[in-house]
């Protein structure tokens, strides 16, 4: 392919950027959301392994989502964003308590799934970078910890 080819398609290095952010992101999303069908959630130790899998099987375009888009065009930013907030959802509607929810339940429910992925990210981040994490690399422990933390800080299984 020539350089006129891909420029007929984007009109710079920061649009051809956002779109590859994009479909990495695309791809992990329905990669995940292909085995939790709205009507019955995964347990949240499947949903990390999954994620996990398919990080290990692609790390490079995980890579590229969870690190290069952080110092990226302000779009691929965002579409790191919009994938985080789609598996904050994910999480809430895990939580989610039966007969309705308080006000506060709500806003624990926010925290706890944003303060969850916060921690995924960056260890998804440091990762794909290479930096052992609890003094180990391998991705079936580090996703294995992952889930426990998860649990014990939603409260969920």
């Amino acid at each position: 392919m020539s350089l006129a080819s891909i420029y007929y398609h984007f009109k710079g290095k920061p649009e051809l950027f956002t779109a590859c952010v994009s479909e990495v992101s695309r791809r992990i999303m329905n990669a995940t959301s292909s085995q939790e069908p709205p009507e019955k959630l995964l347990q949240t130790r499947e949903a990390v392994n999954l994620v996990w899998t398919w990080a290990e099987h692609h790390r490079e375009e995980a890579r590229l989502l969870y690190v290069w888009a952080v110092a990226g065009p302000p779009e691929a930013k965002a579409v790191r964003h919009r994938f985080e907030e789609f598996y904050v959802r994910r999480a809430r509607r895990r939580m989610r308590r039966v007969g309705g929810s308080t006000p506060l339940d709500f806003a624990v429910e926010r925290l706890a799934s944003r303060t969850y992925m916060s921690l995924a990210m960056g260890v998804a981040e440091a990762w794909v970078e290479g930096h052992p994490l609890g003094g180990t690399l391998d991705q079936h422990r580090i996703a294995a910890a992952l889930a426990e933390v998860s649990v014990r800080v939603t409260g969920v299984p």
